[in-house]
């Protein structure tokens, strides 16, 4: 499960890399339209007259608004991770039916009222439940 959850974790962090990565090149474009340079193959610049195209500009705008938000999701999925790990790892520890388990939070930071409390009542768990439990978790049933 530590194994599973670290490579998550990295490929978090990995797309979090290229987001920012295409947010880079997103403003470069953005600051190089508005003071009208372009640049070309031979890596030459040429220095024209500074061109507002509005429509380029919105189009920009909204890109640079998508990978924000892509990149506030992907913080908030690593920040839930976080929160998570402790309970993940206290829960791959408990080997006797009696052992307590720690309830992983939720998307919104609280456990799910249904989960078991030893691993005896996870392993014994009713169809209903575990149904509450995904739903809880906003996976799919």
């Amino acid at each position: 499960d530590v194994v599973s959850l670290k490579a998550r974790v990295d490929g978090i962090g990995w797309a979090q890399g290229k987001i920012l990565t295409e947010l880079e090149t997103l403003k470069m474009q953005t600051a190089s339209e508005e003071t009208g340079t372009e640049e070309v193959g031979t890596g030459v610049i040429i220095e024209g007259e500074a061109r507002r195209n509005e429509s380029t500009n919105a189009a920009l705008a909204e890109k640079i608004e998508e990978v924000e938000k892509k990149s506030s999701a992907l913080i908030e999925m690593v920040k839930l991770d976080r929160k998570r790990l402790p309970a993940h790892l206290h829960n791959s520890r408990a080997t006797s039916m009696k052992a307590p388990t720690v309830r992983p939070a939720t998307r919104n930071g609280k456990p799910p009222p249904a989960f078991p409390m030893t691993r005896g009542e996870f392993e014994h768990i009713t169809k209903e439940r575990c149904e509450g439990i995904l739903k809880a978790y906003g996976q799919p049933v």
